[in-house]
C-alpha cells in the first residue's frame, strides 16, 4: 500500500477516534496493533492490504476475483466493527501497519520476524532502513550496490567491497549479557582473519562474520566478544556464489557461544568473557579495526537475548 493510500485511510479513522484516547507510545503499542490487524485480516487470507481496502470501501485490489461480493461485504463490516473497537482502545497505529511507510509520530512497520528482543532487522530492499523501529537506520560510507537476495529477488540485498554501512551509536545497540546475531551471506574469498558482517567494536563489545580463507571453498563462522574469538570449523561456502544463513548466540552467564548454519546447529565454543558496551557506531561490512567483509549480505538481525534452536530455524525460514 502506498503512502498516498495510507494517509487518507489513517485520517478517516483518526477522525472517528474519541479525542480523549491517547495511543500507546513505543514498540509495545505498535506490536499489539500490528498483531491485532493481522488477526483481523485472517478472513482475507492474511492479506492486510486487501483487508483495509475492504474496510474503507475502496476499490478492491482483487478486482472481484474472490467471486463472493456478499461475503466480502459481510467480512468488511465485521472487520470495521473490530477495528473500531481496537481504535477505541487507543491502538491508532493499526492502519499505518498496513504498509511500510513512516507516520509522522510512529515507527515504520517493515517486514521483519516478530520475535522478542529484536533490536534491528535490515531487509536491504533497496534501502538501509531498520524495519523494526524508526531508529538505527543505516548510512552508506562509500558506494553500496544492491543485488538479488537468496530468493532471487532483485535489489533486495547489499553487496560490499570494502565499503561500509554505518548505524549511529545508541544505547539500544549496547547489548550486554546475552546476544544473538544472524544474516544471510554470500562471501567472496578474503585473506582477512575476520570478515566482519557486523561490528560494534569488538574490543569491548561484539562482532560477527566469517573467518579468513582457511580452505579453498569454505570458511568458519567467526564471532568476537570483548576481543575473544569464538569460531566453528570451516563450513560456510565462500567464493561459490552460494548463499548461507549464519547465526550465533552468546550467553554471558555461561560463556557459551552456539553457531548455526542454514537453521541447523553447527557447533559450540566457550569463553569466560564479559560482553560490554562502548560508544562506537554499529558497522556493517567491516569492523572499526578494518576487518573487511567482501560479498553480499541480507536480512541482518541483532537480538538482545539468546535465541533457541527453534527460533534460529524460524529465522532461517523467514520470508
Amino acid at each position: 500500500m502506498s503512502k498516498r493510500r495510507v494517509a487518507p485511510v489513517a485520517n478517516k479513522w483518526l477522525k472517528r477516534t474519541p479525542p480523549s484516547v491517547t495511543p500507546p507510545a513505543g514498540e509495545a503499542g505498535r506490536r499489539r496493533a500490528t498483531l491485532r490487524l493481522r488477526r483481523l485480516a485472517t478472513p482475507f487470507g492474511g492479506n492486510i492490504d486487501r483487508a483495509v481496502f475492504h474496510l474503507v470501501g475502496a476499490p478492491r485490489p482483487c478486482g472481484g476475483a474472490c467471486g463472493n461480493n456478499q461475503l466480502c461485504r459481510a467480512m468488511g463490516r465485521s472487520l470495521m466493527r473490530s477495528v473500531n473497537r481496537v481504535l477505541t482502545m487507543g491502538l491508532l497505529l493499526i492502519v499505518t501497519a498496513c504498509g511500510s511507510s513512516t507516520g509522522p509520530d510512529g515507527p515504520p512497520v517493515g517486514h521483519y520476524p516478530d520475535m522478542p528482543g529484536l533490536v534491528v532487522f535490515y531487509n536491504f530492499d533497496g534501502d538501509l532502513r531498520n524495519a523494526v523501529s524508526n531508529r538505527h537506520h543505516g548510512a552508506a560510507l562509500g558506494e553500496i550496490t544492491y543485488v538479488a537476495d537468496h530468493r532471487g529477488s532483485a535489489n533486495s540485498a547489499v553487496y560490499t567491497i570494502g565499503d561500509t554501512i554505518r548505524v549511529a551509536d545508541h544505547s539500544e545497540l549496547d547489548i550486554t549479557g546475552a546476544i544473538s546475531v544472524a544474516a544471510w551471506v554470500r562471501p567472496l574469498l578474503t585473506s582477512s582473519g575476520l570478515a566482519a558482517v557486523v561490528d560494534k567494536g569488538y574490543l569491548e563489545a561484539y562482532a560477527f562474520g566469517t573467518g579468513g580463507a582457511n580452505e579453498p571453498d569454505t570458511v568458519p563462522m567467526h564471532a568476537v566478544i570483548a576481543y575473544r574469538g569464538l569460531s566453528t570449523d570451516p563450513i560456510v561456502p565462500i567464493g561459490t556464489g552460494e548463499w548461507s544463513h549464519i547465526a550465533f548466540t552468546f550467553d554471558g552467564a555461561s560463556g557459551e557461544a552456539k553457531f548455526y548454519l542454514n537453521g541447523a546447529f553447527a557447533g559450540v565454543d566457550t569463553s569466560s568473557v564479559t560482553l560490554g558496551a562502548n560508544d562506537g557506531d554499529l558497522l556493517i561490512g567491516r569492523s572499526r579495526y578494518h576487518d573487511r567483509y567482501t560479498g553480499a549480505i541480507d536480512q541482518l538481525a541483532v537480538f538482545r537475548r539468546v535465541l533457541t534452536p527453534e527460533e534460529v530455524a524460524d529465522l532461517f525460514a523467514f520470508e
